[in-house]
């Protein structure tokens, strides 16, 4: 954790401007905060009490505000603070582990065990903070490109449950009210490589519960660019390797998409039969 978002958590009155009106006394600067995130290379919005930009955005998806934009854009009455994702964050890609079902604890949690116990070196780079209504961010780097937003996992009914937020997306951020940093530095976010965020994805993946028409494939042979880099995706949608990664979890692969819990353990486990695409 870096020393600014030490000092947040720790003394939160530095970034809180004194009101007459007793009833804005603790509202964060975030003037000063944006600042912070500015000098962390972060492209960031002002969002209303509704989560969307109270700022015309799309410029800032491709550049980050000027000292005097910033100044204009963030004010007294300024409700929250969002982070723009994709290549203008230096290719910042955020995990939104949604809580429309009420599961999303159990979801990050199986998620977050089995990176922990397969990759701890990569689970302690997640920068992971708490939503107001019961979910999740997770938020790193790539040293590639990310792609746009994407749904990863949803409930039978069409429900988002886990989504990526990535080029033409951004996800709010501490210090908005409600959301809350439990895990790392949004000052000081690490970069992962390709295969890294590959696998972080095809572990979220396994949480879909939607029906999918299955595809008839034919037998694929591994591609390597010419620069014999691999794309973020490459590895895992070209094998069945995360297959092994999450059986170990003790994850089973059946007929139907889901997330559910063993009858006889009570345990959460996963069914599958799809390849990640």
């Amino acid at each position: 954790m870096s020393r600014i978002d030490a000092e947040i958590i720790q003394k939160p009155e530095r970034f809180v401007k004194p009101k007459n009106n007793t009833t804005d006394c603790n509202k964060p600067d975030f003037t000063l905060i944006s600042q912070q995130y500015i000098a962390s290379k972060l492209s960031v919005l002002p969002v209303k009490t509704n989560k969307t930009p109270s700022v015309k955005w799309s410029a800032y998806q491709n550049r980050i505000m000027t000292e005097s934009e910033l100044e204009q854009h963030f004010t007294d009455y300024t409700y929250g603070i969002a982070i723009v994702c994709g290549e203008v964050s230096g290719h910042l890609l955020t995990f939104d582990f949604d809580n429309g079902d009420g599961l999303a604890t159990k979801r990050f949690d199986a998620w977050s065990d089995a990176v922990r116990e397969d990759k701890p070196h990569l689970y302690v780079l997640l920068v992971i903070n708490t939503t107001p209504n019961g979910g999740y961010h997770a938020r790193l780097r790539c040293t590639d490109p990310v792609g746009g937003n994407e749904k990863l996992a949803q409930s039978k009914e069409g429900l988002t449950l886990i989504e990526t937020r990535g080029e033409g997306g951004y996800a709010v951020a501490p210090l908005t009210p409600g959301y809350e940093l439990v895990q790392g530095s949004l000052t000081d976010l690490p970069t992962i490589l390709a295969n890294d965020l590959s696998y972080l994805v095809a572990a979220a993946r396994q949480f879909n519960q939607s029906e999918r028409k299955p595809k008839v494939q034919a037998k694929r042979t591994l591609k390597v660019r010419h620069d014999g880099e691999q794309r973020a995706g490459d590895f895992y949608n070209q094998t069945d390797a995360y297959r092994d990664v999450l059986t170990r979890h003790k994850w089973t692969l059946g007929k139907a998409f889901g997330f559910i819990n063993d009858i006889q353990t009570g345990k959460p486990h996963l069914t599958s039969t799809s390849q990640v695409g």
